[in-house]
C-alpha cells in the first residue's frame, strides 16, 4: 500500500497531465484557452500545495500572483510596441495557475523551459511549413503545459518535501 504522501502525488500528477492535455488540445485547435480548464488547474494546484505541505501554500500564492503579473506586463508591452496582441490572456491566466502548483523559486526554470520550447516549435513549424514566421500563429499554451509537468515532476519526485522558504 501506498503511504499517504504518494498518493496525494500520483493522483495530483493525473490530474495535472489531463488539464494539461485538455489546455494543449484546445489551444492548438482554437488559439484559446478556456477560462474553466484555468480555473480548475488553479484550484487543483492551490489544494496540492494545501495537501502536499499542510498548510495554505503562501509562497506559491505569492509566485503565482508575480507570475501573472509579469506575463500581464509583457502581453500589454508586446500589445503597445507591436500594435497587435502576442500574448493572449488564457496563456497570462495559464502562466498564474501554473505558479500555483510549484515553489517560487522553480517558476524562472519553468518559463526558460516554456520559452525555449516554444523557440524551438517555432523554428520546427517554420521549417515544415515555411514561409514567414510573422504570420504564424503559434499557441504559447501547450509549451507552459509541458514546461509545468516538467517542472512540477522534478520537484514532486526528485525533491519531495522540500520548502524552499526555508525548512523541510
Amino acid at each position: 500500500m501506498l503511504p499517504d504522501d504518494a498518493i496525494i502525488v500520483c493522483a495530483a500528477g493525473l490530474v495535472l497531465l489531463a488539464l494539461v492535455v485538455w489546455i494543449s488540445i484546445v489551444d492548438l485547435r482554437r488559439l484559446v484557452i478556456p477560462d474553466a480548464a484555468n480555473l480548475l488547474l488553479a484550484a487543483v494546484g492551490l489544494a496540492y500545495g494545501y495537501l502536499a505541505s499542510g498548510a495554505f501554500p503562501w509562497p506559491s500564492v505569492a509566485g503565482a500572483l508575480f507570475l501573472f503579473l509579469l506575463l500581464y506586463l509583457v502581453r500589454l508591452m508586446h500589445s503597445r510596441i507591436r500594435g497587435k496582441v502576442g500574448l493572449g490572456l488564457g496563456d497570462v491566466k495559464l502562466g498564474g495557475a501554473a505558479g500555483l502548483w510549484l515553489q517560487p523559486l522553480d517558476l524562472p526554470l519553468l518559463m526558460l523551459l516554456a520559452s525555449l520550447s516554444a523557440i524551438a516549435g517555432i523554428i520546427i513549424v517554420h521549417t515544415i511549413r515555411g514561409g514567414v514566421l510573422e504570420s504564424r500563429r503559434l499557441p504559447f499554451g501547450p509549451f507552459l503545459g509541458v514546461s509545468l509537468i516538467a517542472v512540477w515532476f522534478y520537484e514532486a519526485l526528485l525533491h519531495p518535501g522540500f520548502d524552499y522558504s526555508g525548512g523541510l
